[in-house]
């Protein structure tokens, strides 16, 4: 079922114009009223919130074959973010009603996405999860713990995490400055666990970083 809807998924997409985003793009504003529900066909985008002090927080990334904004789809409300292409994307846009109507007439298209949307669920979660963790370093490990689940590739016993994400995107991700970001990598890298291939940050061992996670896990709740 799972293959055969994100089949029918894309050939609904697929019949809408191409909307081409440059790196930095942004596609949706806080002020700003979507014109339907868009959907990734290559590329990746952030969603993120500026503070009051003028910092950016970051909310989610979505990536090739999910859809946004999804409270706006699913129950007609708008969050204060701004929806900002990671690199160079290509989305499709269709009306709201023409896509719920999609959704209402196909059911196991139905059920797969309430699927999805629970795994979004999860995203959250697992974000709590990580802030709950007091130090930087096993912080930051758990957050490449994370994208790697999410977007990670294996390529020759490696884990590629497949999008462009900064150690500014993963610091304002977890409650952290880049300074601190990029040293808690930099130790990765000399123990051998991580680096860089084509701009992407690679985990070499993703059991062996899994260990160090719980070699210096520690949190509190929150």
């Amino acid at each position: 079922m799972t293959q055969n809807s994100l089949k029918k998924i894309e050939k609904f997409f697929e019949e809408k114009k191409p909307i081409f985003l440059k790196k930095n793009e942004i596609i949706l504003r806080p002020d700003q009223s979507p014109p339907g529900v868009f959907y990734i066909q290559k590329g990746s985008i952030k969603v993120y919130y500026i503070t009051e002090d003028g910092e950016e927080k970051l909310h989610i990334i979505y990536a090739v074959g999910e859809f946004f904004p999804l409270t706006w789809i699913f129950k007609g409300t708008l969050k204060n973010v701004y929806y900002e292409a990671l690199e160079s994307s290509i989305l499709r846009c269709a009306k709201k009603d023409e896509f719920l109507d999609f959704l209402k007439s196909d059911p196991d298209t139905l059920i797969f996405i309430t699927t999805y949307l629970a795994g979004v669920v999860n995203i959250f979660v697992e974000r709590v999860n990580s802030l709950e963790i007091t130090k930087a370093y096993p912080r930051f490990v758990s957050m490449l713990l994370f994208l790697a689940e999410r977007f990670g590739i294996k390529k020759y016993g490696k884990t590629i995490i497949n999008i462009p994400i900064t150690h500014k995107d993963i610091a304002n991700s977890i409650n952290m400055t880049r300074e601190t970001a990029s040293r808690e990598f930099e130790k990765l890298k000399n123990k051998g666990l991580a680096g860089y291939e084509d701009r992407k940050i690679v985990i070499n061992d993703l059991k062996k970083l899994e260990r160090e996670l719980y070699k210096n896990y520690e949190r509190i709740p929150i």
